[in-house]
């Protein structure tokens, strides 16, 4: 079963840079587990919330070839609800590596990478870690123009206690100017009125996908979970999203629905996207429903996850083809609750 899986990612890498030509740096291009030991002052680096100024810390692991690699790095707290103290023990981190000190090693053309951590040392907040590690893979699935992620076994020893080192569950994010490389865009600045000026096709994608793993936390125009990038020549702009802890797939202790959302749980799904008329969604559901053996089997084949785990995320993802599959609930769910009375303003060619 680990095999198929990675024969399944490596084939999926493998037909995506072949298409778009561009494959993304060596960090991003393995699905095995990476070990790290990362040594840290860890009360003055975790609880450094509010200044969150940068904090030195020493990562190394050892490669394929028994070689051990170490980095000067240096480490700083970042992201919102994830960073308050009240919601995790254990904030998400910034990794800032020095320029000019990775080349030949498998941190190679890195400079700052977003990581995911435990929030706390449970089983439990592990497992969130690892469901939200295959969110993004099944996102990968639908478009190249997503982020890559790195699963990753952590040793967190602090340097004031080395007695007691903790191993928890994280995975790097690859950065967004890498995202705009890999697909011959750049990272687009300029404010976003309205989602509905993004290329229709990748939106669609996107609002289906926000729709199937239960997410109501990103926002288009307020960039809120999303990144935008836009072609370097002529073209729409892309919304790309990240952050999938609060949608139902993942269904994090702490994930609550938003104010005004009409649900109490985030287990339950409400489509953000815009309304398309003349059957408008077609294209985007036949999408999903060719992928939908792809999209079970990452789950299936996920060695990382729990059996438990795994038969939450069948669940529920089968929820959301038992809407797609019916033509009523598609038009209770979806159809009739669309964002915008009105037509999509830009037209790909």
């Amino acid at each position: 079963m680990k095999n198929h899986f990675k024969l399944l990612n490596l084939f999926t890498l493998f037909f995506i840079c072949h298409i778009f030509g561009q494959e993304p740096k060596i960090l991003f291009q393995s699905d095995s587990i990476l070990k790290l030991t990362i040594k840290l002052h860890t009360y003055e680096t975790i609880r450094d919330v509010e200044t969150r100024d940068y904090h030195d810390a020493i990562l190394s692991y050892t490669d394929e070839k028994n070689t051990e690699s170490i980095h000067q790095v240096k480490l700083k707290v970042r992201g919102n609800n994830r960073a308050n103290i009240n919601t995790c023990n254990f904030p998400p981190l910034e990794v800032n590596f020095k320029k000019g000190k990775t080349k030949n090693t498998l941190f190679e053309g890195q400079n700052k990478l977003k990581l995911v951590t435990h929030c706390k040392n449970t089983s439990e907040f592990s497992n969130y870690v690892r469901e939200e590690y295959m969110t993004y893979k099944m996102y990968q699935l639908l478009t190249p123009i997503s982020y890559n992620v790195r699963l990753c076994e952590i040793t967190y020893i602090d340097l004031g206690n080395e007695k007691n080192p903790l191993t928890q569950t994280g995975f790097l994010i690859e950065r967004t100017k890498d995202v705009a490389a890999r697909n011959n865009m750049v990272v687009y600045k300029d404010s976003i009125v309205h989602q509905d000026v993004c290329n229709k096709t990748e939106l669609d994608k996107l609002t289906v996908f926000q729709f199937m793993i239960g997410n109501l936390d990103w926002s288009v125009p307020m960039r809120h979970n999303i990144k935008i990038l836009a072609p370097e020549k002529r073209g729409f702009p892309v919304a790309v999203p990240y952050d999938f802890d609060h949608s139902g797939m993942v269904y994090t202790a702490y994930a609550n629905p938003p104010e005004g959302s009409g649900i109490t749980s985030v287990r339950s799904r409400v489509f953000r996207g815009l309304c398309r008329f003349n059957n408008g969604y077609d294209k985007t559901f036949n999408l999903y429903q060719n992928l939908k053996p792809e999209l079970f089997a990452i789950a299936q084949n996920s060695f990382y996850l729990s059996d438990k785990s795994k038969k939450s995320v069948e669940k529920y993802l089968e929820s959301f083809y038992e809407i797609l599959d019916n033509p009523k609930k598609v038009n209770q769910k979806i159809t009739t609750v669309c964002r915008a009375k009105h037509k999509h303003l830009y037209e790909t060619k």
